[in-house]
């Protein structure tokens, strides 16, 4: 009698608890795959909706060492996408295919090879910019990660680098937009800059679009890259730079000013004066006293050679004698370190000579005095002409009787009185 009752009881229960589950019903009213579908329809729509293409800051390179160029592309709803960027000519476009695919996430994807967008990712390295077997390491597939017809975020799968697209206004023409960025580069790219920014100044140099800067900060030297992108405008960051607590996202090209300005006008980066570009012709006539004093005993130390030149080439310190009696030309360069702000330029010696620099310096008698009219010495600059110089001069802040005037017409046998 009592397994019975329990058997009731067990059964009881069963039918209770069967009765109180309650029933699943699907969330998703359609199936993943059509989920999915509708999801990457939707980004299409959004990429074809701008009928004069889009915008795009493309970074290759997971540390962005190139810097970011400018494309511009329009998608279709055929699958077809033209592609115009800054590394070409303006006319230039490149037609090739796209398509849009789930992959952990909306994947936009160039499934043709695409002469322009390519470029950047062909490990034949067309260019020689990037490494030989390895090109420039770009990105032709993107995780999309976020979408309206306003802005497009992508994310390069391979590198990681955020790639930000914009529509284009439709009044605007492709090739004048092209040429427009690459205009602005020509006048504002130097191989050297000064930042400055809050009393600081900063030395930097560039390798394609990346700043290498260099300073001091709290007694310790800090060293940064900092890729940007051209615009129409000036140089973009791909990412914020604070220097002394002022943060600049861009920076904008002042031609008046020879630099590009932070939108505040609390940062500059000032272009190299022009006793840093080209040749600069000296002569024994064209210094001051304390300058005649060491080509004096420069020539003294080589009475069998006549100075033949002597010029600042792109800041570095070119040399000619020739032997007596010959037609013979023995020439070297001594390297010159340098900084500068708007007025003024201090020059050191660095060692890194080319040509016989070397063989004169180690065998030369008191050959070294050629430097000393620039070894650790700040100069205020003044030029005939600051738009198109043709004479610059040099005065040494503190040594009066160092005064060195430069030509940018050659001079021979220098050394003439």
């Amino acid at each position: 009698m009592k397994k019975i009752i329990n058997i009731l009881i067990i059964s009881l229960t069963v039918i209770l608890y069967a009765s109180c589950t309650p029933e699943e019903n699907d969330i998703f009213p359609e199936s993943s795959a059509n989920r999915i579908a509708a999801a990457l329809k939707a980004d299409k729509d959004i990429l074809t909706s701008a009928k004069n293409g889009w915008l795009i800051e493309y970074y290759p390179s997971s540390s962005q060492a190139y810097g970011g160029f400018n494309l511009l592309a329009l998608f279709t709803e055929d699958g077809k996408v033209t592609i115009a960027g800054d590394i070409a000519n303006p006319d230039n476009t490149a037609i090739s295919t796209y398509n849009l695919i789930q992959s952990a996430g909306p994947v936009l994807t160039f499934d043709t090879y695409n002469e322009i967008l390519h470029f950047f990712s062909d490990p034949k390295n067309p260019s020689g910019i990037g490494t030989n077997g390895k090109g420039m390491e770009g990105d032709h597939e993107f995780l999309i990660m976020e979408a309206s017809k306003d802005k497009v975020i992508l994310q390069g799968r391979k590198t990681l680098n955020r790639i930000e697209m914009t529509p284009v206004a439709a009044d605007l023409v492709w090739k004048d937009y092209i040429a427009s960025i690459q205009e602005l580069e020509e006048a504002a790219s130097f191989g050297v800059y000064a930042y400055i920014v809050d009393k600081t100044v900063v030395s930097v140099s560039t390798n394609l679009r990346n700043l290498s800067m260099s300073y001091e900060e709290d007694g310790e030297l800090k060293e940064i890259g900092v890729p940007y992108i051209v615009t129409p405008t000036g140089f973009k960051f791909y990412r914020t730079l604070d220097i002394g607590g002022v943060p600049v996202d861009e920076l904008i090209y002042k031609e008046s000013e020879k630099a590009l300005v932070s939108p505040d006008g609390k940062a500059k980066l000032i272009f190299p004066p022009a006793i840093l570009s080209g040749k600069w012709y000296m002569a024994y006539s064209q210094l001051g006293a304390y300058g005649k004093q060491c080509w004096d005993i420069v020539n003294a130390g080589n009475p069998d050679e006549d100075l033949y030149y002597v010029y600042l080439n792109e800041g570095n310190l070119t040399f000619g004698w020739n032997p007596r009696g010959t037609t013979s030309l023995y020439s070297g360069t001594l390297g010159l370190s340098s900084t500068f702000d708007d007025s003024h330029v201090t020059f050191s010696y660095n060692g890194v000579n080319a040509g016989n620099g070397n063989y004169y310096m180690a065998n030369v008698e008191d050959f070294s005095y050629i430097l000393y009219p620039f070894e650790q010495v700040t100069f205020t600059i003044t030029m005939d002409d600051p738009e198109h110089p043709t004479k610059i001069t040099l005065q040494d802040v503190d040594d009066s009787t160092n005064t060195i005037v430069l030509s940018n017409k050659v001079i021979y046998y220098p050394s003439e009185k």
